[in-house]
């Protein structure tokens, strides 16, 4: 495990601000390194399981090195995979659920899997890299095309065009293996990145690699689903795309927000953590049953097929 790189939770007095210590069944969809998973453990005086998930089996690692808790059950797994965990425990409705969609510092700072464009490093960008394929394997097989789709998509990268050009003509003809081959295969077409493009376009192909919009509308329905009555659930999104499907929740019959607009981290707390910036916090609360006929949040088809034809 390389040099730990711990993460500060964001907006955690938000967060745990709507667990009641009555909270039986807490689920912790996003663990991260278990920053949040602490301050909510402390706080769920009666809860008798805490499910605390990653799609990054590192980040599940270091948490469960850092907490302690018998009641705290460490799960190396998707957000779709919500339903069939909580029905393996016994358990068909839980009381709280949490989706922190951010990048762990860990995952940006020490995983080594190409997250970051500061430092040279394999071009993964996979959060669990025991299934499919590194991003340096999409690009020996993507088209022009494909990878403007990708960059204009989950990224809005200016001069996606341009840019998909100079990637699929040497990554096709020699490959491209690291995050620094990847920018300067770019600049030497004559391109001009700034940072925070370089930024936009390191994101789409994470979120395309990881298929990160279609996880998370699934993943949100299977959340919905067991939520119990009265329960909440809590989402911090950092960008647009991610920010489009949850406030959509609200479309739901049954799902109630609990804040008209979104709500943003402090300006002390910005000061003090910068990766909080972007943040947005929502909340949401099940009134009544769900009719899971009609349980189809915004996009869903359109996520779901958009990068299908590009996997295989």
């Amino acid at each position: 495990m390389n040099k730990l790189a711990y993460h500060t939770p964001v907006m955690a007095s938000e967060v745990t601000a709507f667990l009641t210590p009555q909270d039986r069944v807490i689920v912790d969809a996003t663990c991260g390194n278990g920053g949040h998973t602490a301050l909510l453990a402390r706080k769920a005086q009666e809860a008798v399981l805490i499910v605390c998930m990653d799609r990054d089996e590192e980040s599940i690692k270091i948490a469960q090195s850092r907490i302690n808790d018998r009641r705290v059950k460490f799960v190396h797994a998707r957000y779709a995979e919500i339903q069939r965990i909580l029905l393996g425990y016994g358990e068909k409705k839980a009381n709280f659920f949490l989706y922190d969609l951010g990048l762990s510092s860990f995952q940006i700072e020490s995983s080594n899997a190409g997250f970051t464009f500061k430092s040279d490093e394999p071009l993964d960008m996979r959060f669990d890299r025991s299934k499919g394929f590194p991003l340096s394997y999409y690009l020996t097989k993507l088209s022009r095309d494909e990878l403007a789709d990708i960059l204009h998509f989950y990224g809005e990268v200016r001069n996606a065009r341009g840019i998909a050009k100079a990637i699929a003509g040497r990554g096709k003809r020699a490959g491209i293996t690291t995050t620094f081959e990847l920018i300067d295969t770019v600049k030497k077409q004559g391109i001009f990145l700034s940072s925070a493009n370089i930024q936009k376009m390191f994101m789409a192909f994470r979120i395309f690699v990881n298929n990160e919009l279609a996880e998370l509308v699934y993943g949100i329905e299977n959340g919905i689903r067991m939520l119990a009555i009265g329960g909440r659930m809590v989402f911090i999104t950092y960008h647009s795309l991610e920010d489009r499907i949850v406030k959509n929740v609200k479309k739901v019959e049954g799902m109630e927000p609990f804040f008209k607009r979104p709500v943003y981290p402090r300006k002390d707390e910005i000061t003090r953590n910068r990766k909080s910036r972007s943040a947005k916090l929502r909340v949401f609360i099940k009134r009544g049953e769900i009719d899971d006929k009609r349980l189809d949040l915004w996009g869903v088809d359109r996520l779901s097929t958009f990068p299908a034809r590009l996997y295989k």
